[in-house]
């Protein structure tokens, strides 16, 4: 990435690789390696190289259903480097963990980005509590978009490994509860092994400075100029943290009926309802994924 060129690490690459064909007996590392040496050139970046690795195990996805899970431990290598700083392997990571979480904890504090009400828990207690195995449960699909729109990062670069970011969502519903670290875990437990997942409001928001936690909001509009745009305002708000809407439109008035105020006729609610529309699309939920309101 700072432009010196080194030689390929042959060593590194078969590690990287017999980490992501464990366990999997109907998958072949040795096919995956040739398919990304044959893909490589003199010159190739080290991004385009871990894309070459991904895209050898997604290509074989249609002949053999396991290399999907084999795709996404590749691609968990990539964001290792960016949470961690450096290309470290699974076991590396492991070695590492618990540094690697009272860092990202104190940094996604000092980003603004985390409640300081994580700083109190026992982080040595939930470090230990993590289980860096179940990163392979994970399918590719299921793991990118979870790189791509859950994990927590500072200016691009991510700052949350997949166990990291179930804790944090764990910490997040306990952090009220008298024995914190006990329910934090217990709660872990349940999304780490995806027994249960929370909706997305609550895997965005949970341990973070806005913990809107809720899903779907319902709203009244009122027959008034005024009300209708609250509800916008309301309705932007709302979507900017992630919350689905349902506006029911019913108490506003219909096309042609009387307005007593300028003695003219109503437009109904269409023109208002397209408004609601624009809003939802300009207001994306923070810029993370598509507004949903429904009339």
């Amino acid at each position: 990435p700072d432009g010196p060129s080194t030689p390929l690490d042959p060593d590194r690459l078969a590690r990287v690789v017999a980490e992501a064909v464990t366990g999997l007996p109907s998958v072949s590392g040795d096919l995956i390696i040739k398919d990304t040496i044959a893909n490589a050139y003199d010159g190739i970046t080290a991004a385009e190289l871990a894309q070459a690795l991904v895209l050898s195990a997604r290509m074989r996805i249609e002949e053999e259903p396991d290399y999907t899970f084999v795709a996404a431990r590749l691609l968990l290598d990539q964001v290792r480097l960016d949470a961690v700083g450096e290309a470290v392997t699974q076991t590396e990571l492991g070695e590492r963990w618990a540094d690697y979480f009272k860092g990202y904890i104190a940094q996604g504090i000092e980003a603004g980005l985390l409640s300081k009400e994580l700083a109190p828990f026992d982080l040595d207690r939930l470090a230990a509590a993590c289980k860096l195995d179940r990163d392979n449960l994970f399918q590719f699909q299921g793991l990118q978009i979870l790189a791509d729109r859950y994990f927590l990062h500072i200016r691009g670069r991510r700052i949350e490994l997949p166990q990291a970011f179930w804790m944090r969502v764990a910490m997040g519903l306990a952090q009220r509860e008298t024995n914190r670290e006990e329910i934090a875990i217990s709660f872990y437990e349940m999304l780490s092994t995806h027994r249960y997942v929370s909706s997305t409001p609550t895997l965005f928001n949970s341990g973070c400075v806005n913990q809107q936690l809720s899903s779907c909001f319902l709203t009244t509009i009122g027959d008034d100029l005024g009300e209708i745009f609250k509800a916008m305002r309301d309705d932007a708000l709302l979507s900017k943290f992630s919350g689905g809407l349902g506006n029911d439109w019913t108490p506003v008035r219909a096309l042609g009926s009387h307005i007593q105020g300028t003695n003219g006729k109503s437009q109904g609610v269409i023109p208002f309802m397209k408004i609601a529309n624009d809003t939802a699309v300009a207001v994306n939920q923070g810029g993370k994924r598509k507004g949903a309101i429904c009339g």
